[in-house]
This record gives structure tokens, C-alpha cells and sequence, in this order.
């Protein structure tokens, strides 16, 4: 790199390692590297690495796959015959890693390859194992028995994450705590019928229970004692012991004939079989609390039409009246469900409640479950918020797994400091740094960070651990200065200690004794720490949407809670997602668009237009094969365009005087770089595409139209366009740049020439055909004649020197421009009185 320039660094969250390269990276890498080039022009030394994220279950699932059946490797974009050459998983790692670095360079992104890595890389695996251990001595690591996501075939935790690493599906799912209060079946002994429930605190308006009369019903034992749950509930139950046995089966029917008790007031209350329970909700057994559930108030009139309805929670209006004021269709139901939970949650307790009396309702839960537990009446039932699959295909459940590390998120110092941290960075959108600042960063709980299979780093503080896949990408962006010299052969794996990355990124320790025990030359350990300092911090990590509630905010916490400020990040810029046909991509549907085949079939700057220019990066992108074609086809009209424009440029002569055309070309040229570059600061990509593909274009076209012919004016526009259009198309503008002898090495400055008084009177012109025509279509007749009538001398001036374009433009054959104060002006129907400053008055005639 160049000392006397500034430096940019930026990265994309590197690709997981589960196939082969397809248009979700092409579309994600094409914006930082629109960043990167333009930052270039710019001035700065871009320091532009990747790498491939190999940690998990990834390739050795799929190495086994394409073992048993070597004909799907082509769903994950892999040819048959290259599955000779890999014969472990990290085989398929180095092969999929070779397959993304060839795709990146066939597109001419402009990386830095020379600092590749992947995750399950010896050396990385040294700096994870480093910020482990930092972490641990930070207290931000702890060790703890806990409810977990988990994949019983094999027999890990798995990460819920809208990324899905781990997952086929499901990513969004969250586990929901639900209190399982146990009734006692009236009459029997250490017999239970356990409900689930999120709304506790309504138990003392419970009139009765709900069953499904559509499934089968089975007495377990727990802990000693007996419940009575349904069958599909037995997995949900498995949570407590994975060896629940089945003691009795019982149809709804007999159920019914029992009663239970409420343990809260002893109250006796009926068991009800109806068609509307989810039997494999929670246990299967429903609480009915008619006041405070539309749906229970409903059927409890059906079933139980002299219950006693009590309300619990004081609100406003009670939930009969709603419900009276409703056509009662299933989704009002669920409006004046929302709404009235919402309004109960701020509601307080009445007085028949006991202790709990005046407490808000959200209070109230809080206080009676720990009660009910401390009683040995209530537990807690982790479930899933919806259907989970490991990529593996197996179901995902939870589990309560002992003795597992946690990365502590939840931790209050750390949450603090993390704030701060953020406070001081850009995000890209801008609101995205207030979802981090008010919801992410206090939702995110502790995380687990190991796992006992896939590939990966040992875990440094326990043996039989890996570290888990999110664990260890949060800070990796500080680890690719280091793999450049470990790639060029300065750096060894043995070089890699405790102490060299605490001297690199903690600043502890002195050069010599640090370079003495680790066998590092001294000027070697200095260049790499003289790099590290000239590229850090990052400037920008940009990355897709799902990772806006994981990657991102981790990434946050690690610089927080190890680095010092000096290197904190700078700004997160986010893309949303690609969807193709319509669909969401995936490869099981078989419909997964690979990188490598498209680069085929189109151009790369074809491809790079598409993505740029037809929809805004914050926006879901729907890849549709047609409109590529749409926008290849457009590009292909753009670049004629400029090739025709070039040519003309070329002949025209070199004149030292300027008149007005040149001067509102120039100032046009001034508003064009000012507006493409605060767009381009914002990130406002497709805008600058606009700005500088379109109405550049049009722009120039004009000048020439209107018989510009200063060749330095013309000349100088162009390659300000180009010079502008260079990090979209880059190499589109080579070739045409070649062409003409031009050599674009920077990004334009304004000359402070803008003048936006002509650029207005010269744009009116175009306005004004417009309106003519606009008027020549809805009117009959033949028009020989045009009368303007404008406002000012120079107006007038500069629309005579028109006049020949605008009679070509119109169609008409006679046209003349009169200034509204002068003497004997024609002007039969007082259109004079209409003329304003840019907008003539019109006369056809």
C-alpha cells in the first residue's frame, strides 16, 4: 500500500461453505466492491479481503450426501467429476474455497486475495482460540446447565439465526417459555392434567379445560408424578427426560368424566373435549379463561353457558363488550385478541387476586409463577415458536443441556459498553443503528459457544468442544491483515502465539521480547504491526439482512469488550435478500441460480447493471431471468450510446471562448459530480447509476443536439462520466476509455462553476417542446406558427439560440420568442400575462 494515501478497509460477510457460489453473493459482493473502487478513485488504499466460512455441519453433511448419492451435487452447483478429487470433508472445504475465488476474480471483483482464509485454517483456528480465552478473562464467557435448540441425531446444539447456518428452515423460530401449572385431577392421587400458559396471572378466571376429542391422550410419569398429556406432546415433554415412558392411554372421552382443581383457589373445574386445541401445543391440555381469550369466551357460552366469568385484569373495556361491539370473523377475533392483551399487560390486578391485587398484570406473572414453583405446583416448558429442521433433516428440539459455554450477551457492563461502541458508528440504512440502540443489542440473551461435532476450532478452555459457527466470525474481520503474511510465507503457524496476537491487537508487550519468544524477526513483527495499524479500524462490514439480529451485533460486542477504541468499527452497511422467480432460493427446490453459469451467459457488466440498477440494495430482490435480459439489452443501448457520443466528441474543435451551451454543460457537470457523490457517501448506489448511466447521457446528447462544439468542455463531461461510471462498469469503461486514449485514475471534484440560473433557463427549453407537443396533441388542426413569450433578456437570448432545435422538435414551421415588456409584441391571446421566469407563455396558432 501507499503510506502517503489514507486507507479504506471493508469486507462482506464472508459465504458459508455449503455450495457452490450463486446470485445471493453475486448481487451481495457487487455493492462493496462498487464501494471499494469507488473509494479507490477516491484516493484511499482499499484493503478489500474474503475468506469462506467452513465452521459447522456444512461439508461433512454434505460430503456424506454426495457419497450415498453423487448426482445432487449438481443442486449445490458441483460437477459429478470433481467429486474425485475430495475425499474428506475439508477436501470439499479447499475445493469449494478454489470454486468461490475462481467465481470472484471470472466477475473482476476487485479483492484482495492474496489474504483468503477459511475458518477451519490452522491459523484462524490460533486467533479464535486467542479471542476465547480473552473473552473468558474478560467474564463474558460462562458455564451453565441451560435450555437449548438441539438436533438428536446429531446430538448438538444448533443456532437459531435468520441466516439458517444450521438449519434447512426455521431460522426465525425463538424458544417461548411457557408455565406449565399443574391441576390436580380431582379424586386421584399424584395425578396432574398440566397446562401451558403465557398468561399465568388469569388462572383465577379459569372455568374450566380444553382437550382435542381429535387425538389420544397418555398418562406419563415426571419427576415422581403423573401427568396427563397428549401423545403428540411427548416430545415437547422430552425436554425434562428423554426417557418418558408411557404409562396409560386415555381417550378424550374418559377425560371428560374427571374433574380438576385449580391451585390457586381450589376451585373444581370441568374437562371439555372440543375440535379447536393444537394438541401439540405445550401439553395438549388447555386452560380455558373466557374474560381474557376471545376464543374461550366464544366456546364457553357454547359448553358452559352458566360458568362463572371472572375478570382478572382491569382494562378499559372488558372483553364481552368487544366482542359485542364484533362480527366476531376469525380475524377480528384476532385483532381484539392483540389488542386486549396488549391493553391487559398495563392493566392491574383486582382485589379477589389475593397478594397479587393492584400489581400489573405483567407483574403479576412474574411473582405467581415463581410462587406456583417454589410450591412445587408449576415448571417451565422451553418450546419452539415454530418448526425447526437441523440441516441434517432432523426436527430440532430443545433440550436442557448441563455444563454448556455461554458467550454472556445478557451481561449489563457489556451491554453498556457496547452502546457506546455503537453510538459512534454509521449504519447503512440509517435506521438500523436505532433498531441496534433501542431493541438488538438488550434483546440479545447469552448464546451458547460450543458444540460437540462438525468442523471448526477446538475449544480452548474445555476438551471434546468446538466452538460453535456464530462464536467464532464475530471479529474475524481482524484477522485477515494477519493471514496476508501468513499467505506471502512471513508468518508461520508457530508464530501464532497468545502473546503475538496480544502485541498485534492488544498493544501489550515489547517488540523484542515479544519477537524473541515467538521466533518472529523484529522488523517482520513491526511490518505486520505497521500494516495492522494502517488498515484498522474497519471502515465498513457489509452484509445481508439476516444477519441484522446476529453477525452484526456480535461483531459490536467482540470489538467492545476486547479492542481498544482506536480500532472500533466505523459502520455496517446492510442488502436485503434475493428471492428468484418470485420464490425464495434454496436447494432443495432445485432453483438456486449459480454464479458460475451466469457469467456464462452474460457479460459481468451486464449482470453488474441488472443488480444496480433495477432495484434499491434495501429492498428484496426478485432475480428474474427475463428482466436480466430486459437490463442486458438496456446496458447494451447505454454503451452504444456513449461509443456514438465519444465519436462525436472526437470531431468536434478545440475552441477557447465559452458561450452559454458550454457554460451550462459546465454547470451541469458541477451538479452531477456534487449529486452522484453525496449519493455515492450515502451508499445511494442505484441513484448514482442514475444519475451518471442516464441523465449524464442525456445530458451530453443534448449539448451536442443544441450544436455544442467545444471539444475541452465535451471532452472533460465525458470523462467525468466515465470517470463516475467506473466503479459500476469497470470494465466496460476500460474498453472504452481505451478507445479514446482516456486514463481515469480518480473520482471527479466540482470546479464550483454550477450555475443554477442557466442550467434552469437551458432545462426550460426542454420543458417548453413538451409542452408544445403536449398542446399539438390534444388540439386539431395543422399549427404553422409558435409564439414564446419569456420574461427576461437572457431567456430570450438563450431560447433564439434554440430556436432551430425547438422548430425540429415540434414540428412546426415558423416559431419566434418575444420578451414580454417589449414594444409591439404580437399577442392576440394575452398568453404574455401567463409567462413566468423559466415557463414562456405559449401561443399556438
Amino acid at each position: 500500500m501507499e503510506s502517503d494515501k489514507k486507507s479504506f478497509y471493508l469486507v462482506f460477510a464472508y459465504p458459508t461453505a455449503s455450495g457452490t457460489a450463486h446470485v445471493g453473493h453475486m448481487r451481495s459482493y457487487t455493492f462493496p466492491d462498487i464501494i471499494a473502487r469507488y473509494q479507490r478513485l477516491k484516493g484511499k488504499n482499499v484493503f478489500f479481503p474474503s475468506g469462506l466460512h467452513a465452521t459447522g455441519v456444512d461439508c461433512e453433511n454434505l460430503f456424506q450426501n454426495f457419497k450415498e448419492n453423487p448426482k445432487i451435487c449438481e443442486k449445490y452447483g458441483l460437477n459429478v467429476e470433481d467429486l474425485a478429487e475430495i475425499n474428506s470433508p475439508f477436501d470439499l472445504v479447499k475445493y469449494l474455497e478454489r470454486r468461490f475465488k475462481k467465481s470472484f476474480k471470472d466477475y473482476n471483483l476487485s479483492l484482495d486475495y492474496d489474504c483468503f482464509v477459511t475458518t477451519v485454517d490452522e491459523p484462524y483456528k490460533r486467533f479464535i482460540q486467542w479471542q476465547i480465552k480473552k473473552l473468558r478473562e474478560k467474564g463474558y464467557i460462562i458455564k451453565k446447565n441451560h435450555r437449548l435448540p438441539w438436533c438428536p441425531n446429531c446430538e448438538h446444539t444448533v443456532s437459531l439465526d435468520p441466516a439458517e447456518a444450521d438449519l434447512k428452515f426455521g431460522g426465525t423460530a425463538r424458544i417461548v417459555d411457557y408455565a406449565l401449572i399443574k391441576f390436580a385431577v380431582d379424586n386421584e392421587d399424584n395425578v396432574f392434567a398440566p397446562i401451558g400458559t403465557l398468561r399465568s396471572e388469569t388462572i383465577f378466571g379459569a372455568t374450566n379445560l380444553w382437550i382435542s376429542k381429535n387425538t389420544e391422550y397418555i398418562k406419563t410419569k415426571i419427576n415422581g408424578e403423573y401427568w396427563i398429556i397428549s401423545k403428540e406432546a411427548l416430545a415437547n415433554l422430552r425436554v425434562y427426560d428423554n426417557n418418558i415412558s408411557i404409562e396409560e392411554k386415555i381417550d378424550a372421552s374418559e377425560l371428560e368424566r374427571l374433574t380438576v382443581i385449580n391451585p390457586v383457589n381450589l376451585e373444581r373445574l370441568p374437562i371439555i373435549a372440543t375440535d379447536f386445541v393444537k394438541p401439540e401445543e405445550a401439553t395438549g391440555v388447555v386452560m380455558s379463561v373466557p374474560a381474557h381469550d376471545p376464543y374461550d369466551f366464544i366456546n364457553v357460552k357454547k359448553f358452559l353457558p352458566d360458568a362463572n366469568i371472572k375478570i382478572v385484569v382491569n382494562t378499559k373495556k372488558t372483553l364481552e363488550e368487544l366482542i359485542d361491539e364484533s362480527k366476531q370473523t376469525e380475524k377480528e377475533l384476532e385483532q381484539i385478541l392483540k389488542k386486549h392483551y396488549s391493553e391487559e399487560n398495563r392493566g392491574t390486578m383486582l382485589e379477589f387476586t389475593g397478594k397479587y391485587a393492584g400489581m400489573k398484570a405483567s407483574e403479576a406473572r412474574k411473582e405467581l409463577i415463581s410462587d406456583l414453583i417454589k410450591m412445587g405446583k408449576c415448571d417451565i416448558l422451553p418450546t419452539l415458536s415454530e418448526p425447526v429442521r437441523c440441516r441434517c433433516g432432523t426436527d430440532v428440539t430443545i433440550k436442557i443441556v448441563k455444563g454448556q459455554w455461554f458467550i454472556d450477551y445478557s451481561n449489563p457492563k457489556w451491554k453498556k459498553k457496547t452502546k457506546h461502541l455503537c453510538e459512534g458508528i454509521q449504519t447503512y440504512p440509517n435506521d438500523y443503528k436505532d433498531e441496534l440502540l433501542n431493541h438488538i443489542i438488550d434483546w440479545i440473551d447469552a448464546r451458547p459457544c460450543t458444540r460437540k461435532h462438525g468442523m471448526g476450532t477446538e475449544f480452548p478452555l474445555e476438551e471434546g468442544w468446538l466452538v460453535e459457527a456464530l462464536a467464532d466470525s464475530t471479529m474475524y474481520m481482524a484477522f485477515f491483515p494477519i493471514m496476508k503474511y501468513y499467505n506471502n510465507g512471513k508468518l508461520k503457524i508457530e508464530n501464532l502465539t497468545d502473546e503475538f496476537f496480544d502485541y498485534l491487537l492488544l498493544d501489550k508487550g515489547e517488540v523484542d521480547t515479544v519477537s524473541s519468544n515467538t521466533g518472529l524477526p523484529k522488523e517482520t513483527l513491526l511490518e505486520i504491526k505497521d500494516f495492522f495499524e494502517e488498515v484498522y479500524p474497519l471502515d465498513l462490514n457489509a452484509g445481508g439482512i439476516e444477519h441484522k439480529a446476529v453477525h452484526f451485533p456480535f461483531f459490536l460486542f467482540t470489538h467492545a469488550a476486547l479492542l481498544d477504541e482506536k480500532y472500533f468499527p466505523k459502520s455496517i452497511f446492510l442488502n436485503w435478500h434475493v428471492v428468484v422467480e418470485g420464490e425464495k432460493m434454496s436447494k432443495s427446490k432445485g432453483n438456486v441460480v449459480f454464479w458460475d453459469d451466469l457469467i456464462k451467459r452474460y457479460k459481468n457488466d451486464q449482470i453488474r447493471y441488472y443488480i444496480t440498477a433495477s432495484t434499491n440494495q434495501w429492498s428484496n430482490f426478485d432475480w428474474q431471468e427475463k428482466e436480466l435480459v430486459a437490463y442486458a439489452n438496456r446496458y447494451n443501448k447505454l454503451v452504444s450510446n456513449i461509443e456514438d457520443i465519444l465519436e462525436r466528441v472526437e470531431h468536434l474543435d478545440k475552441i477557447s471562448d465559452k458561450d452559454h451551451i458550454d457554460e451550462w454543460l459546465l454547470s451541469k457537470q458541477d451538479t452531477f459530480i456534487n449529486e452522484a457523490t453525496k449519493n455515492m457517501e450515502n451508499y445511494n448506489l442505484r441513484n448514482v447509476l442514475h444519475i451518471v448511466a442516464y441523465e449524464m447521457t442525456e445530458t451530453i446528447n443534448w449539448y451536442l443536439e443544441r450544436g455544442g462544439s467545444n471539444k475541452e468542455v465535451a471532452e472533460g463531461f465525458v470523462f467525468n462520466q466515465l470517470a463516475m461510471l467506473t466503479p459500476f462498469l469497470p470494465e466496460t469503461v476500460e474498453d472504452l476509455s481505451k478507445s479514446v486514449n482516456l486514463s481515469i485514475d480518480h473520482w471527479p471534484e466540482s470546479n464550483g462553476v454550477q450555475n443554477k440560473k442557466i442550467e434552469m433557463i437551458e432545462d426550460s427549453i426542454k420543458k417548453t417542446i413538451e409542452d408544445i407537443n403536449n398542446v399539438k396533441r390534444i388540439s386539431s388542426g395543422e399549427h404553422q406558427r409558435c409564439i414564446l413569450y419569456v420574461v427576461s433578456e437572457v431567456e430570450k437570448k438563450v431560447y433564439e439560440s434554440a430556436l432551430p432545435l425547438i422548430k425540429d422538435k415540434v414540428g412546426i414551421p415558423e416559431v419566434m420568442v418575444y420578451q414580454v415588456n417589449e414594444k409591439n409584441v404580437e399577442d392576440p391571446l394575452e398568453k404574455s400575462k401567463k409567462a413566468k421566469f423559466c415557463r414562456p407563455g405559449l401561443f399556438l396558432d
